[in-house]
């Protein structure tokens, strides 16, 4: 939440002239047109960038954790674990207290016994 606070700030000021800039050089009888792209645009930009850092950082996640995973995970869980954070948390709440907080270590989180 407090990385979307600074992005917006940082963004927004650069966003509204941005729009001013494309709305006010349209003729008056598309200035809703050329409004709605400019949003569009904006919108778009804004998503494939965050598809584009949620890859990078699932990418990262599951190569860090390949080799980190405890030997006696069953196989199931482990290739559950390797593929997303949610889905380790998911499987150490069902794993017996040690092993479960073993499987969270390599991603610094609390144990779900905690």
């Amino acid at each position: 939440m407090t990385g979307f606070v600074l992005v917006y700030t940082g963004v927004s000021p650069m966003m509204a002239l941005g729009t001013d800039l494309v709305v006010g050089s349209a003729p008056p009888e598309k200035a809703g047109s050329a409004a709605a792209m400019s949003e569009t645009g904006m919108e778009f930009g804004i998503a494939l960038g965050i598809a584009g850092l949620g890859s990078v950082v699932t990418a990262v996640y599951r190569d860090e954790t390949a080799d980190t995973l405890p030997r006696e995970l069953p196989e199931d869980a482990a290739h559950a674990a390797r593929d997303t954070l949610a889905n380790a948390d998911a499987v150490a709440d069902e794993l017996p207290g040690p092993l479960g907080a073993e499987l969270l270590e390599p991603a610094g989180r609390p144990s779900p016994a905690a």
